[in-house]
């Protein structure tokens, strides 16, 4: 679906009522309104994207995972955030515009996001064009969708030290913590696996999966999903960071 139509709709949650506001503002070129916006846990700027970097790749691909784990989203590209000190969030402080040497396409993003992120995350990026202070440039947006439960959470190749560039085929959790990405941290992610793996004994134990599920109908979910739901919800997930 073509992004400025998508714009049109009336989401049921906030976030996705915000998500449209953004894509309204993009579509309408007007890009002096996205001026002094605050990231959220759905809303990211971004000033560029080098995705000949490895870091740069790394970086965009974390922060699309965590997107899509918290629920979808959308990055804006072309637009330099600024941190507010009063109210400990960044908002957009300047409309650049894409340089004209971007070596990011829908293309390019797809393939990379596909490489970089386990399972698969559905993406759409577009291009737009637009004035800011008198100024014609162009915007890109890529919109994340939220990641099925069925297929959750998505991991991310990462670096093993923020100082190193090597390839590694480290994979994290990446969330959204407010207006910023961080990593589950090993003992957090060591404490799900356990529990997991409890909850697939528990499940053999009684037989057959179906047979379990049906233990939670009212539900209509298994308690393997209820119970890992229960882990992994609330602020306790989200502590540390990269």
């Amino acid at each position: 679906m073509n992004p400025c139509t998508r714009a049109n709709n009336c989401g049921q949650n906030e976030h996705v009522n915000h998500h449209d506001e953004i894509l309204e503002i993009l579509c309408s070129g007007q890009f002096e309104r996205l001026l002094d916006r605050a990231e959220s846990q759905h809303l990211d700027f971004k000033l560029r994207w080098d995705l000949e970097s490895r870091r740069d790749v790394r970086s965009m691909a974390a922060d699309v995972a965590a997107l899509a784990n918290g629920g979808g989203g959308i990055i804006v590209l072309g637009v330099r955030a600024q941190q507010d000190p009063a109210a400990r969030v960044e908002r957009a402080a300047e409309v650049a515009g894409l340089p004209p040497d971007s070596t990011v396409t829908g293309e390019r993003l797809t393939k990379l996001i596909a490489q970089h992120c386990v399972p698969l995350v559905h993406v759409e990026y577009t291009t737009h064009e637009g004035l800011c202070d008198g100024r014609s440039i162009v915007l890109g947006s890529l919109v994340v969708n939220a990641q099925d439960p069925l297929h959750s959470p998505v991991l991310a190749q990462r670096l093993v030290d923020p100082d190193d560039a090597r390839v590694s085929d480290a994979l994290g959790w990446p969330v959204r913590h407010g207006d910023g990405t961080e990593w589950v941290p090993a003992p957090r992610l060591q404490q799900l696996i356990s529990t997991g793996l409890s909850i697939e004994r528990h499940l053999a134990r009684l037989g057959s999966r179906s047979d379990a599920e049906s233990l939670d109908a009212t539900t209509n979910e298994s308690p393997g999903l209820a119970i890992l739901d229960r882990v992994t919800s609330g602020p306790q997930l989200i502590v540390g960071s990269s």
